[in-house]
């Protein structure tokens, strides 16, 4: 066995592991769950692109989106809630709804 597809069953291995103890953490509104499940999502995922040429844009790309995600999650809501408090002036309330949208949108749709 060669010793690239020794690492990639390696980071499988690792990956399998860390998933089923997130699920026996338990991942519904449990943050160290959460983070456990995309620990082993990433550890997968590298299984795969291991080879690739340039392993290091593949980990800036999923660092970028495990900061994303929450981040834009907190625009959301912040947003909603500053579009709420301005629901009796119609331009900020809408200005604060569509960037409401737009945050959600790119937290779940870009940065997953």
């Amino acid at each position: 066995m060669t010793g690239s597809r020794k690492l990639s069953l390696t980071l499988l291995a690792v990956g399998f592991v860390i998933l089923v103890i997130a699920l026996l953490v338990g991942i519904s509104d449990n943050p160290p769950g959460i983070v456990l499940l995309y620990l082993a999502v990433l550890l997968m995922m590298l299984s795969v692109v291991q080879n690739w040429r340039s392993i290091k844009k593949f980990l800036i790309l999923a660092a970028t989106s495990l900061i994303g995600v929450p981040a834009f999650s907190i625009l959301h809501n912040l947003f909603e809630a500053l579009a709420e408090l301005n629901s009796d002036i119609l331009l900020l309330n809408s200005a604060g709804k569509v960037l409401s949208g737009l945050c959600f949108l790119i937290a779940v749709i870009v940065c997953q």
